[in-house]
């Protein structure tokens, strides 16, 4: 069990890559934007980080561990379900999320620093930040 979900928060061990891992993650959730139950899935997922986050915490004695990417997989996902899924989009949000992933405004910042959950939760806040930002754009 617990290796399910180690191959599932390390994006099927694309998170072990040592640069890039994070960045290169994103691309795995783009089979799911095709998929009609959005918002299922971004549920599976997310149960899925938050219990596999704190077990690779546990298991790696890490706050955020490097290797968990799964948490920009849902952070990244969460715009789409907002969103509508184009080339364009995808690019922008891409933009976007991986700036405010790696710049942590706050609350970021904040959200980052509650063990175990801090994992997942800057992502998701990562995500609703490149989100806004968008739409305010677009408006």
């Amino acid at each position: 069990m617990i290796k399910f979900f180690e191959v599932m928060t390390t994006g099927f061990y694309i998170g072990k890559l040592k640069k890039f891992g994070p960045t290169i993650s994103i691309v795995i959730v783009i089979p799911f934007l095709f998929l009609k139950q959005k918002i299922l899935i971004f549920f599976i997922i997310l149960f899925i980080s938050l219990i596999g986050s704190y077990l690779m915490v546990k298991k790696t004695n890490k706050k955020d561990p490097q290797e968990v990417v799964i948490d920009e997989i849902v952070g990244f996902f969460f715009i789409f379900l907002f969103l509508e899924f184009n080339l364009t989009n995808f690019l922008i949000a891409f933009v976007f999320f991986r700036i405010f992933d790696l710049l942590k405004p706050f609350p970021i910042n904040f959200l980052e620093e509650i063990p175990y959950l801090g994992v997942v939760l800057d992502d998701l806040m990562a995500g609703a930040y490149s989100l806004l930002t968008i739409k305010l754009i677009a408006s």
